[in-house]
């Protein structure tokens, strides 16, 4: 299996082959264009039980489950954990999701068990948890271990198998930034059909 350095520039979630997953842009140390695509993490949050013996609260969050438009969010597995929680070490279940984009409504569901006291992390974006758990800094030289798809394309894409940062060295881009100022009556958002750009900035 290929294994590889880039530079993370961008992270975005997509849903591949009915899976979520977490997508990298980056840049190789040469400077051109790859896409790193991670199937590995899954989604989860945490529930704090109100009493230490978990076993009928964690049968019956296995059966929690909420529709979506084309899928649906359910418990795929549970974990008993202790947790740092308020600088307070805390039994917790660490509750994990078919996919993260009904992780709102699934947690305010289970909030209202009789036996569950909290639930935690269930507002981390997926790709903001990803990045947490896994270390990974955009920018910083990452080596990936996987498949590469489609090597003669504009910007390859890998199957990554893992993904790691360990070391600091710092990328460096070109980069362009934006701002833009628009008008927008007081008390309201501004809407881009009806409402002017009062001014535009770049750096």
């Amino acid at each position: 299996m290929p294994q590889l350095q880039f530079y993370p520039v961008d992270v975005a979630s997509r849903t591949i082959n009915q899976k979520p997953s977490i997508v990298l842009y980056g840049r190789t140390p040469a400077g051109a264009p790859i896409t790193v695509v991670d199937q590995s993490y899954v989604s989860y949050f945490y529930v704090i039980p109100k009493e230490h013996d978990t076993a009928v609260l964690e049968r019956d969050l296995k059966e929690y489950s909420v529709k979506l438009k084309t899928t649906s969010c359910s418990v795929t597995n549970i974990e008993k954990k202790k947790i740092n929680l308020f600088e307070k070490e805390t039994v917790a279940l660490k509750v994990y999701l078919t996919t993260p984009y009904g992780s709102l409504l699934l947690a305010q569901e289970i909030k209202k068990h009789p036996a569950v006291a909290s639930v935690h992390e269930h507002d981390i974006s997926f790709v903001q948890s990803y990045l947490i758990d896994r270390n990974i800094i955009c920018g910083v030289i990452t080596d990936v271990i996987g498949e590469i798809v489609n090597p003669h394309a504009r910007s390859p894409l890998v199957r990554a198998q893992s993904v790691v940062q360990n070391d600091d060295i710092l990328f460096s881009p070109k980069t362009l930034a934006f701002d833009i100022e628009t008008y927008a009556p007081h008390g309201s958002s501004s809407s881009p059909d009806t409402d002017p750009i009062i001014m535009i900035s770049f750096h």
